[in-house]
């Protein structure tokens, strides 16, 4: 027998093994990096006061062009998308959105004829006011989706939601 090669392919062996090791771990710490990277750099939806600001440098425009039935046309920076919800009383102005197919957080601000809060985005619970001019809604115990929503000023209200 010879032990001589026995002992050769051992250390082949444990030296191969430590080679796919390495690069598990060093691989690990990219992937951990990577993702590190990714979410502090990911960016967050607006604060309710850059929103304000939003409305305020606004409003006057937006106005108008509900007069006018023109809100279609609208371009407003800081805004990606305008949806008229229901018969066109509520016009909703989506300003971020940051999450994934399973969860997100959306910010914006909405327009209410009525002048009187909404919830835009449907969460399945009673809209309550907690303080005043400050609404919120949850959907349930096992669900963390929620929604918040604070008066601007007449007829705009900011709103964050969870779901």
């Amino acid at each position: 027998m010879d032990t001589n090669n026995d002992t050769k392919t051992n250390k082949n062996e444990k030296s191969g093994c430590q080679s796919c090791l390495t690069v598990v771990i060093v691989s690990i710490i990219v992937l951990f990096s990577g993702c590190a990277i990714t979410i502090c750099l990911w960016p967050s939806p607006p604060s309710g006061d850059d929103i304000d600001k939003i409305v305020n440098n606004n409003k006057e425009t937006i106005l108008s062009a509900i007069k006018n039935g023109t809100v279609d046309d609208l371009k407003i920076d800081g805004v990606e998308e305008i949806s008229e919800l229901g018969d066109g009383s509520t016009i909703d102005f989506l300003c971020g959105y940051t999450g994934s197919a399973v969860s997100g957080n959306y910010s914006g601000f909405y327009y209410s004829e009525e002048d009187e809060p909404e919830d835009v985005f449907g969460i399945s619970g009673e809209l309550k006011e907690t303080s005043e001019g400050f609404w919120e809604c949850h959907e349930g115990d096992d669900s963390d989706n929620y929604y918040e929503t604070d008066k601007i000023c007449d007829n705009f209200y900011y709103y964050f939601a969870h779901c």
